[in-house]
C-alpha cells in the first residue's frame, strides 16, 4: 500500500500505524449477589479487527507522538 499523506501534518513524522477498531470481552468476577469486579483480563477478538476509515474511504494514520490524520491510499489497498 502507498499513502497519499504519509507524514503527520502536525509534526512531520512518518506514520507509525493505522488506527484500528477491535472488539473484546472484559472478563468479570461475579458474585452470587450480583456484585462484580473486572478481573483485569480482556479477551480480544482479533478476527473482528478493522481499519478506521472516514466517510470518504480514507484511513486514519497515527504518528509516534499520537497525532492522527486521514490519508487516501494511492492505487487502492493491497
Amino acid at each position: 500500500m502507498k499513502f497519499a499523506t504519509p507524514r503527520c501534518p502536525t509534526c512531520q513524522q512518518l506514520a507509525a500505524g493505522t488506527l484500528e477498531s477491535i472488539s473484546g470481552r472484559a472478563d468479570l468476577n461475579v458474585e452470587e449477589d450480583g456484585s462484580a469486579d473486572y478481573s483485569g483480563h480482556t479477551e480480544v477478538f482479533w478476527d473482528e479487527q478493522k481499519t478506521v476509515m472516514d466517510d470518504d474511504g480514507r484511513v486514519t494514520l497515527a504518528c509516534p507522538d499520537g497525532h492522527e490524520w486521514q490519508s487516501s491510499l494511492e492505487g487502492g489497498a493491497s
